[in-house]
């Protein structure tokens, strides 16, 4: 495997992040908690409290809670990954056009993450392209959904903690040595590691989707090919996981729209031309990930 790394810090920024979290069936036992809601206010940079009617726990320096949390019960990962629709083939790397427009709520409620109240307090970072969902899966059945959060997707490519941190952190699952990774994103096509990824604790666990070998297929092209690199195909924006007539149609009900909509395939603001030709020269390509 290449390894890449493009990694974003801080640069200076500190900001707030809220999470709330009700225990939904894609949590891990260790995730669940028997009150109905946990809510945690972090501060990057500054000692964590982490709080529910059960407890009050404070971690000092690190950031911890029960899915995003760097403590010795979690795993880090540094991941690369390119979307083809705000791609810069001139500079390889991302536009980020829609950044005025990108908010400060985790858009991916309706999704099966843990994370689903996400928000951060404050505007979003502004070398940040958009959210992404990071998730964990089974090593002999993929298709099983272990654990997943949330991360923003930077104008280079690294996928970097909402708090700030440099890389991704998941829940380290009992039993599992490595596991697939899959990335999701709003309007383009989900791709997942060609192989299972290390799972052990201690250190941060490389993976580039930017390299078309790293990347599970099972049958044709599951990503784009351009510019010596490989992307994610836009156009799903009814996220059903294949790009079809709905979406067609969807994307020139809204055409004219501005702001940060699922139907702008390009992620520049604005939903047009280029959109629906987006999704009609893609019509039919599916995702790979099981």
């Amino acid at each position: 495997m290449r390894e890449i790394v493009s990694v974003i810090s801080a640069i200076g920024v500190y900001f707030s992040l809220t999470l709330s979290s009700s225990a939904q069936e894609v949590c891990t036992a260790s995730e669940q908690m028997s009150t109905s809601e946990m809510r945690t206010t972090i501060v990057v940079g500054s000692p964590v409290i982490s709080s529910n009617n059960m407890n009050n726990t404070v971690h000092s320096g690190s950031l911890y809670n029960s899915n995003t949390g760097t403590d010795s019960s979690s795993t880090r990962y540094s991941i690369r990954v390119f979307l083809s629709g705000p791609f810069k083939t001139d500079d390889s790397e991302l536009s980020r056009n829609l950044q005025a427009h990108i908010p400060s709520v985790n858009p991916y409620q309706d999704t099966s993450t843990c994370l689903s109240n996400t928000h951060v307090n404050g505007s979003v970072p502004n070398h940040v392209v958009d959210w992404v969902v990071v998730e964990l899966r089974d090593p002999n059945s993929p298709s099983l959904l272990l654990t997943s959060t949330l991360g923003f997707l930077t104008y280079s490519g690294s996928i970097v903690g909402v708090d700030g941190s440099p890389w991704i952190v998941l829940q380290k699952q009992q039993g599992v040595d490595s596991a697939f990774i899959v990335v999701r994103h709003r309007n383009h096509l989900a791709v997942m590691s060609a192989t299972p990824i290390s799972h052990a604790l201690g250190e941060v666990h490389i993976l580039d989707l930017t390299d078309f070998n790293n990347i599970y297929t099972d049958f044709s092209e599951p990503a784009e090919y351009s510019g010596g690199v490989a992307m994610m195909y836009p156009g799903d924006v009814l996220r059903s996981g294949i790009i079809n007539a709905r979406d067609r149609v969807l994307v020139r009900n809204r055409s004219g729209e501005v702001g940060y909509n699922d139907a702008d395939t390009n992620l520049d603001g604005l939903v047009n031309a280029i959109d629906r030709i987006a999704v009609v020269t893609r019509t039919f390509v599916a995702t790979q990930v099981p």
